[in-house]
């Protein structure tokens, strides 16, 4: 254990409360960086009571979902919080894992997304592997610049299609993917955004167009090998 880590075990940290309280603090102040303390200031400056309990309200909300990210992690691996945070303490790699997960966690609106970046920011934490930290690290990015939409694309392309049925050569062209009206089936909704919400999955390497080379084009779109990582670490909308 390093000595910072034996410091909060043995200190301030000796409950992990502390030691949760203290890790989101310091990567929410972090994040925070110059900018935040100008606005702070300059509303502050101000003297206005509505502007000053806007800015406490916000620093509130993003204090809980970066503390509902650390509640979802140690309920996904089934770990007690000290564990995970002490594992955090004691490697650079994590350390730096678990500031990109807070900071995700801290500007999302949506349970769904702080819950799947738990998923992610916990299998990273808790392995040796350097390999499996550096993918939970790049899963951990690219799901920060995802919306609610693009969360229920994605768990739409992790299931099977319609086309399961078909036979042959027609099958091993089509398997796992999609057209856009059978995406629009699925999630009536997503219509007026989903060539956004494809692009933004296609330019992640999340999802690919199955579709070419086929005799007759039309895009199917299904995920890559690094979407279906990604899509393993997916909970239903609204967080479990």
């Amino acid at each position: 254990m390093s000595e910072l880590a034996s410091r909060l075990s043995s200190g301030f940290g000796t409950a992990s409360g502390n030691i949760v309280s203290t890790a989101i603090t310091a990567a929410l102040t972090a994040h925070a960086g110059p900018e935040t303390a100008a606005t702070v200031g300059a509303v502050v400056g101000a003297a206005t009571e509505e502007g000053v309990d806007f800015m406490a309200q916000l620093l509130r909300d993003r204090r809980r979902r970066s503390e509902r990210l650390v509640q979802a992690a140690t309920a996904y691996a089934d770990t007690p919080a000290e564990t995970l945070m002490l594992a955090v303490y004691d490697d650079g790699k994590k350390r730096e894992l678990f500031f990109h997960a807070v900071q995700a966690a801290a500007q999302s609106v949506e349970n769904q997304k702080i819950d799947t970046l738990a998923r992610a920011f916990a299998s990273g934490a808790l392995s040796n592997d350097p390999a499996v930290i550096d993918e939970a690290a790049i899963v951990v990015d690219c799901l920060s610049e995802l919306q609610a939409p693009h969360l229920r694309l994605l768990a739409i392309l992790s299931q099977t299609p319609a086309n399961a049925d078909l036979e042959g050569e027609a099958r091993i062209q089509q398997a796992q993917s999609w057209t856009a009206s059978e995406m629009l089936q699925r999630d009536p909704g997503l219509r007026n955004v989903l060539v956004a919400l494809v692009a933004k999955l296609t330019g992640a390497g999340m999802v690919k167009d199955n579709g070419v080379g086929t005799w007759s084009y039309t895009p199917r779109w299904q995920l890559t090998e690094f979407g279906r990582i990604c899509s393993t670490y997916l909970v239903a909308r609204g967080g479990d």
